[in-house]
């Protein structure tokens, strides 16, 4: 029983993995997030605390809420500008 135990924890921990990301994709990603959040921190309408910014394989994501649609416009703007970014997806809500 704890033989067949072990396996399947075994077996299982490798099923929710990420796809064989390395330290440094995963480094390389953080690096990116920091870069857009500063980026937003300079953009009219956009509360950095109301965003957030996700990135995987150099892909951005914005979710959260900002002021209006130029607002969400140039948010996504200012995120595709940052080094290492291959484009942003908007999954912001206008206040108005």
């Amino acid at each position: 029983m704890r033989r067949w135990l072990l396996a399947a924890a075994v077996l299982l921990a490798g099923c929710g993995g990420d796809g064989g990301r390395t330290d440094e994709d995963r480094i390389d990603d953080h690096a990116i997030e920091a870069d857009v959040n500063r980026a937003l921190s300079r953009v009219p309408g956009v509360d950095r605390l109301r965003v957030r910014v996700e990135c995987l394989d150099g892909r951005v994501v914005l979710s959260g809420s900002v002021a209006d649609g130029a607002a969400a416009k140039a948010a996504c703007d200012a995120a595709g500008k940052v080094d290492g970014v291959k484009g942003v997806a908007d999954q912001l809500k206008r206040e108005k």
